[in-house]
Formats: C-alpha cells, sequence, structure tokens
C-alpha cells in the first residue's frame, strides 16, 4: 500500500478501477459454465436456472445509466467503494444462497455493484489523466474488459469441476476485498478531484424511474428474444413498452436543466458517429462471442470448458490491442485506428463464414487472434473520441450513457444472431429433410449418408451452415463499418496540441493546469477577422469570450450622447468578453479589428468551467474585469 501510495495518481487510480472492473465483467460469463451444475443442485429446468445470469444482466441494465448522475452528487470514490462493497455483499449471497429464488436475488445485489462500477470506474480514470493522454487511460482499464469474457468460461469450469459452482462467487470476496481496501485508501476524494457542484442540482426524479425502467424492459425483452424469438409476445410487449418509455425519457431529459441521460450529448457529429461504430462493435462482437463455443459445444461435441480454452487466445490478442491502440492514440488519432481495427475485424470474419463439421479450434487461431487484436484497437479510440466532445464536469454521466448503450446493443446483437441462426438452421435442416425425402440427396445428405445417426449428423452440419450465414451477415456489417470509421471525426484535444491553441490559452491563462489547458484548447473555436471587422457590438447579448491568438483589436464605447470613446488595445495573449457573460448583461463596448486578427473562441460553459476550476485563475479574471469596468465613462 505503501509503494502504491509514492505512484503518480493516475496510475494507481487506474490500476485499482481496472480490477473492480475486472470482476464485474468476469461475472457475467463465469457463471454460464456452471449452470447445469446449479440446475442439478437445486433440481430446477433450464428456463429457470438462466435467470441467475439474465438477473445479473437486468440489475446492471438498472443501474448503468443512473450511475453517472449519482456520481455527479457523491463522488467518484464514494460511488467506488460503496459499488466495490455491494458487488462484495452479492458474491457472499450467492456462494449462500440455499435456494434457487435466494440465488437469483443475490445475483441482482451482486449485479448492481457491478454495473455501477463500469461508468464510474471509468470515469475515475478519465479524469485522472489528462485529455491527451487518454488513451493510456482506457489501455489500462479497458483490458479487463476484454480479457475477462474469454478468461469467464475457462475460470467457472475448472472452478466448477474442482470444488462446486459455488466457488465461482467465493473467489470473488478476496479479489473483491482488495479492490474495496484499495479504493478507500488510494482513490482521491471529491474535492480533491473533481470539485463539480452537480450536488445542489434539482433532482430528476422523473428522469431516473424512466431509465430504470425502460433499460431494464428492453434489456429484458432483448434477452427474451434470444432465447424464445421476435415473434414472443413477451418479447414484442417488451420491446413496444421500452420503445415508449425511452421516447418519453428523451422529451423529459432535454427538458431537464440536470439531466440523468444527457442526450444532448448527440447532437455532436463525432459523439453520434463514435457511438455508432461502438454499438456495431458490440453487436456482433459480444453478440457473435457466445456463437463460436456453441459451435465447438454442439457441432463438435467440445466441453464448454475447451471451448473457452480455444477462446483464450482472442482475449489476450484484444488485451494487446488495447495497449498498443492506447499507446498510439496520440500519435495516430482515433480515425486511424478505427479504420485499422474495424477493417482486422471484417477480415478475421471471412474466416468464421467457411464453418464446417471438421474445423478444428487450432484452424480458426489465426482469425481469433486478428479478431481480438481489431477489437482491442477499435475500443480505445472510439470510447475516447465519443468522450472526447462531453464537458469534464459531465464524464461520469457521458460513460453512463456510453455504456448502457452498449450494453443494449449487445443484448441486441446477441438476441438477433441467436435467432437468425436458429432460423438458418432449420431451413438448411429442412432443406437436407426435403431432398432425401425426394431422393435427391444433398451434398449435406451425402456426407451423413454414411453416418450411423443421419439426423444428428445432418443437424450438426445444419447448425454450422447456420453459423456461417450469420457471419457473412456480421462480414457485410463490419465492411461498412470501415466505411463509417473514414468519416469518424477527430479528438478536438488531440487537435489542440497540434496547433498552438494550448500555448494561446495558456498565454491568456497562465495559472491554468496543464489537462485544463489542454481541455479548454480543444474545445475552443478558431475564428478569423479581417482588417476593419466588427467582433464584438457594445449593446449586444453577453455569450463567448475571444482570445486573441495573433493580431491587434480596438475596444471602444459609445456613450449616450453618441460619443464613441477608445477605452485600449489589445494583442495577442489577451482577452475579451468576460464582461457580458460573468455579469450576464449586454455588451458594453465594441471590438474591433485593426489589423488582421486569429482568435480562439470559449463558449460559455467551457470559460465558466475554466472559473470553476482554478481560483488562482477566477482571482485574475475578476482583476481585470474590475480594471475595466472602472474605466467604463
Amino acid at each position: 500500500m505503501a509503494v502504491l501510495g509514492r505512484v503518480d495518481y493516475k496510475w494507481r487510480a487506474s490500476l485499482v478501477v481496472a480490477l473492480g472492473l475486472f470482476l464485474s465483467v468476469l461475472d457475467s460469463t463465469i457463471v454460464a459454465v456452471a449452470l447445469p451444475a446449479m440446475r442439478h443442485d437445486f433440481s430446477t429446468d433450464f428456463n429457470t436456472i438462466t435467470w441467475v445470469v439474465s438477473a445479473y444482466l437486468l440489475a446492471q441494465a438498472a443501474i448503468v445509466p443512473v450511475t453517472g448522475y449519482v456520481t455527479d452528487r457523491a463522488g467518484t470514490k464514494r460511488v467506488f467503494v460503496v459499488a466495490t462493497a455491494v458487488f462484495v455483499l452479492g458474491s457472499v449471497l450467492c456462494a449462500l444462497a440455499p435456494t434457487k429464488e435466494m440465488l437469483i436475488a443475490a445475483r441482482v445485489v451482486q449485479g448492481l455493484g457491478g454495473g455501477a462500477l463500469f461508468p464510474t470506474s471509468f470515469a475515475i480514470a478519465y479524469r485522472a489523466f489528462p485529455r491527451d493522454e487518454w488513451g493510456r487511460a482506457t489501455a489500462i482499464i479497458g483490458v479487463p474488459v476484454l480479457l475477462a469474457p474469454s478468461l469467464g468460461p475457462v475460470i467457472g469450469g475448472y472452478l466448477t469441476t474442482a470444488f462446486s459452482w459455488r466457488a465461482i462467487f467465493v473467489i470473488n470476496l478476496p479479489l473483491g476485498l482488495l479492490a474495496l481496501g484499495l479504493g478507500a485508501a488510494l482513490l482521491q476524494g471529491r474535492d480533491r478531484l473533481e470539485g463539480i457542484e452537480g450536488g445542489a442540482a434539482r433532482f430528476d426524479a422523473a428522469g431516473l424511474a424512466l431509465a430504470v425502467l425502460a433499460f431494464t424492459i428492453l434489456v429484458y425483452g432483448l434477452t427474451e428474444a434470444g432465447i424464445n424469438g421476435w415473434g414472443n409476445p413477451v418479447v414484442i410487449g417488451a420491446l413496444i413498452l421500452a420503445g415508449v418509455l425511452l421516447a418519453i425519457l428523451c422529451v423529459v431529459e432535454l427538458r431537464s436543466r440536470y439531466p440523468v441521460l444527457d442526450v444532448r450529448v448527440f447532437r455532436y457529429a463525432t459523439f453520434s458517429r463514435a457511438i455508432v461504430l461502438i454499438w456495431l462493435a458490440a453487436a456482433f462482437y459480444y453478440g457473435s462471442l457466445f456463437l463460436i463455443p456453441f459451435f465447438f459445444e454442439r457441432v463438435e461435441g467440445l466441453s464448454a470448458v475447451t471451448a473457452g480454452e480455444i477462446m483464450v487466445s482472442q482475449g489476450l490478442a484484444a488485451a494487446v490491442g488495447i495497449a498498443v491502440g492506447g499507446e498510439l492514440y496520440g500519435k495516430l488519432g482515433p480515425r486511424t485506428l478505427a479504420v485499422t481495427g474495424m477493417l482486422a475485424l471484417a477480415v478475421s470474419t471471412i474466416g468464421f463464414t467457411r464453418l464446417s463439421v471438421t474445423t478444428t479450434g487450432l484452424s480458426l487461431q489465426i482469425w481469433l487472434i486478428l479478431r481480438g487484436l481489431g477489437l482491442g484497437l477499435t475500443t480505445t479510440p472510439l470510447q475516447n473520441l465519443a468522450l472526447s466532445v462531453v464537458d469534464r464536469r459531465d464524464l461520469a454521466r457521458g460513460t453512463s450513457l456510453v455504456n448502457v448503450t452498449r450494453q443494449v446493443s449487445t443484448a441486441a446483437g446477441v438476441a438477433a444472431l441467436a435467432a437468425y441462426v436458429a432460423q438458418q438452421a432449420a431451413s438448411h435442416g429442412a432443406a437436407a429433410a426435403a431432398s432425401l425425402r425426394h431422393g435427391t440427396p444433398s451434398a449435406m445428405v451425402a456426407a451423413c449418408s454414411a453416418h450411423p445417426g443421419i439426423a444428428a449428423c445432418i443437424q450438426r452440419h445444419a447448425i454450422a451452415m447456420g453459423l456461417n450465414d450469420a457471419f457473412s451477415v456480421g462480414l457485410v456489417a463490419c465492411s461498412l463499418a470501415v466505411l463509417l470509421a473514414l468519416v469518424v471525426g477527430r479528438d478536438p484535444s488531440l487537435e489542440a496540441l497540434r496547433s498552438n491553441a494550448p500555448e494561446v490559452v495558456s498565454g491568456a491563462f497562465p495559472s491554468l493546469s496543464r489537462d485544463v489547458m489542454v481541455e479548454a484548447a480543444g474545445r475552443a473555436q478558431a475564428q478569423s477577422y479581417d482588417t476593419g471587422h466588427v467582433i464584438v457590438r457594445q449593446g449586444d447579448r453577453g455569450g463567448d469570450v475571444y482570445i486573441i491568438a495573433s493580431g491587434d483589436v480596438r475596444v471602444t464605447r459609445r456613450s449616450d450622447a453618441g460619443v464613441e470613446t477608445e477605452l485600449r488595445r489589445l494583442g495577442a495573449g489577451q482577452y475579451f468578453g468576460e464582461i457580458g457573460l460573468l455579469a450576464n448583461s449586454p455588451r458594453t463596448a465594441t471590438v474591433t479589428a485593426i489589423s488582421a486578427v486569429d482568435l480562439l473562441v470559449l463558449n460559455e460553459a467551457t470559460f465558466r468551467d475554466l472559473v470553476g476550476r482554478s481560483e488562482e485563475t477566477a482571482a485574475d479574471i475578476r482583476r481585470v474585469m474590475a480594471e475595466r469596468l472602472a474605466v467604463l465613462p
């Protein structure tokens, strides 16, 4: 603990939250291989015991969209510690559950803790690292997100076989308590790090209730669709109700000053394009994550543990891809990495469109590795890019929005692909049966003619062909995603660093920290004016603040009698426009370019953020403002 205390805060914060994330993601997949043992112990049916998985996912769907809102009021450290404690408590209850009902209820508790860890962990890491080092942040915290799903079945299978299914929950206790202790001791509190005044904001009770209901019902409907098909009346009813609630939620949040989910960020093209790609990647990658083990279990007859072992290479490759993408993010930018990653995903999918009953795990390794690398390279730039246009104070809510919509797209991908595989496999099986009846055996029937169990053999072939069809659809989706990645946009902070914008901001406000300076430069808009152009006119509504990058301006004021007086001249490194904004009054003077002028324009939210996050900068601005007000006629 003492050694970690001497490590730079950003590194110890990211390592602590990475441990919490690993536990949260691991428990979404580690349970799957233990379901048969649970079913046997509780003497229940398969549909009932699958609620052990569904309850965890639904609890996450309920808590993720509101976590950022709560975090803004309670602080990231407090929420992380409480969420970890709830997760550990849920794990204890799961390990001790005497009945299936108690186990499902305990999984809800565990899911609430695990779900809250997701957006909170990302918010902690993003706030700890400067904007231009976000790639490194995701290189650390993104690894468990992609590695844990591959390790879950292997670890779960080993523990269930060597001990019992209860061991998969017991293993959470030492790791969870370690994360809890490290979080309490090493993470910085709200006052030291965040300085957010969300606690005084009006409580959005309507948005909170609608978000919980809408996303829980939506994920439930999608989960049931994967099991019972899209035509199931319960599925149709759940999806319609969820759609109505989501529409109402959007209206409520757009009218709220302090929304639970700030859907206004979709007005930024950069955010919208990046999050659409995140949805596509999540729907196809996580949606098809169960298809490959399903192939080896149903077609090749392998155990779940063996199928999980085959998938480990993909998880390891994804971890490497995230690490590489994190380091290259600042050098290459998001577009190059996103295009490369999506292209790798598309190419790797080709290998899964040719599955047959003789396909081996070894023959797919090159495609699994390429697939993992592609996802790793894609995950880092897209999440960073989406959040690059979100204000620092809104990062918790921004990560909640990204994570809950990614979870929904994952559930949709699983449901859609499961239904499509089942439909195509049934179609291929029916075609084979028809050819057999008509005495014109197809290639599939001919291949199974010498097999002692011809019906089972045909079913295996039909499933393989159905999977090929599903991955062919995925190949088309990935190809379209490559095209979208070409126009995905740029990270404003990286673009600012490649210009002189940070130096311009620093020259005007020298007391700003490097992180705040880079963020402000990234959010500023560059404008240029020719000689004689009126930039600000006296009496206009106050709004933006202008920093002069080059050139000179003249500040004049017209009296009630119509006499115009020059008050001052400003040059590079100086700013104007702060009086009308901070005093919430019309412009007190006219500003005219007396040479070609290049400006950086800070909007009201950005400028107030600067004032609120640096007391020294606020004092400097108040001093300049007082001097300027003193000379007004």
